[in-house]
């Protein structure tokens, strides 16, 4: 071992005798020097600094055993049947066929490794205009959409952009970030939802500017808002200057009947919709990024106030834009669907059997349904206890609800995440839980 005050080989002879190139002891040497263990000296060579053996970790010294897996990656395997919506399956995703455009996507990093565009990669903007001309129904230029580093990056700026903001938020809606306007010093009013989706005539008593809707799958109710209700909410941001719509497309194309249902922005002729997007629902948490399409006016705001908006690596750009082009891409998108179908056809084939008192609203998208108790059922905090004893996870709709008492016997069940084989044990196992 060395001590302090002892000198290093030279550099050159360290890499001779270890049989490295040079450039490699350089660098270590000049590792330890900036981290203060070694010192150099003029025309003499290196030396170890003069350090404080006892502040220093010994060999016998007793380390905490590591912990190789975050909380958070246990979440979901700490339940014995997990429906919470959110989860997904990517199962049907071939990992081989994603790395392929890696090798491409990297080189592209490196040669625009000086490059920096604040509203995302243009190859990537232009990719998903072209995604959403196919899939949602929205035409739009690359130059109105911007990247994100995910939702509260995407709100973040819309704060910035829509000043003296009046939000009116869907009742019950699921809204993560919901501290975040409390923290921006952002006011929020809460407008039920009624068996046609986002109530417009409860909107037009209050002072709200700003609405947040998930027209195409209401969160958690499932309600596709008609096309009769649009209009009238178009309506509604056409009557005055300082009027927007923000479109949450949390679903994008995934509609498991028949096709898609188009956003409400390609309903929009007066650039007063805000479209915010992201692709979890196919890709999980592989690419963390979100992105909005924003009318012209706004995009004239953004470059004035000259906001930051994109802390994507370049490489993930790059990497998305590749995959979004690819021939794969809509393969692996039906894929998903395919699957989802089977395991919603298995769920409701197993809940038609039970013999449990409730209704099942279903919408044909998303990746959950609302299931209605009609009879009696135990209070909601027998059954909270029963599934926390049976490590099942089962959210009431009251959950996400300000607006409380219309949804008392209503819970979200969410299969994304269920393994098929095992449905039928898991619809059984919540026959327990409501008896």
């Amino acid at each position: 071992h060395l001590k302090s005050g002892d000198q290093l080989p030279s550099r050159r002879a360290l890499a001779d005798h270890l049989k490295v190139s040079l450039n490699t002891v350089i660098n270590a040497y000049d590792q330890l020097t900036d981290e203060g263990y070694i010192v150099p000296r003029e025309r003499s060579g290196y030396y170890v600094d003069l350090l404080e053996i006892d502040m220093l970790p010994s060999e016998e010294t007793e380390t905490k055993p590591i912990k190789h897996e975050h909380p958070k990656m246990r979440e979901s395997s700490q339940y014995t049947y997990d429906f919470h919506f959110a989860n997904r399956d990517m199962s049907t995703l071939n990992p081989k066929k994603l790395l392929q455009y890696a090798p491409e996507a990297l080189a592209k990093s490196v040669v625009n490794c000086n490059l920096k565009d604040d509203l995302g990669a243009f190859s990537l903007r232009l990719a998903i205009a072209n995604y959403l001309r196919k899939y949602r129904g929205v035409m739009t230029s690359p130059d109105n959409i911007i990247i994100t580093g995910g939702h509260t990056a995407s709100l973040q700026t819309l704060f910035a952009l829509l000043e003296d903001g009046i939000y009116a938020l869907e009742d019950p809606g699921y809204y993560k970030n919901l501290d975040l306007f409390t923290d921006y010093q952002q006011k929020t009013i809460r407008i039920p939802i009624d068996k046609y989706g986002f109530s417009v005539k409860d909107l037009e008593t209050t002072s709200a500017n700003i609405v947040i809707t998930t027209p195409n799958h209401q969160f958690p109710t499932g309600i596709i808002m008609g096309m009769r209700r649009r209009q009238r909410l178009l309506k509604w941001a056409y009557q005055a200057e300082n009027r927007y719509i923000i479109e949450n497309d949390y679903y994008n194309e995934f509609r498991l009947k028949g096709r898609p249902v188009p956003a409400l922005t390609s309903l929009d002729d007066q650039e007063r919709v805000i479209l915010l997007g992201a692709f979890r629902q196919s890709m999980g948490s592989i690419f963390k990024m979100s992105y909005l399409v924003l009318p012209d006016q706004l995009m004239k705001k953004f470059h004035q106030v000259k906001l930051k908006t994109n802390d994507i690596s370049s490489f993930e750009q790059y990497l998305m834009t590749d995959f979004l082009n690819s021939a794969y891409f809509p393969k692996y998108i039906n894929s998903l669907r395919t699957n989802y179908r089977r395991k919603e056809k298995a769920v409701l084939a197993a809940l038609h059997q039970t013999q449990l008192p409730l209704t099942i609203k279903e919408a044909g998208a998303g990746l959950f349904f609302i299931i209605n108790f009609e009879g009696e059922i135990p209070p909601t905090d027998v059954i909270q206890a029963r599934l926390a004893e049976n490590k099942i996870r089962l959210q009431p709709v009251n959950y996400y609800a300000k607006l409380k008492n219309r949804f008392e016997k209503s819970y979200i069940l969410g299969y994304g995440g269920l393994e098929l084989d095992k449905i039928d044990q898991a619809i059984q196992a919540l026959v327990t839980i409501f008896k």
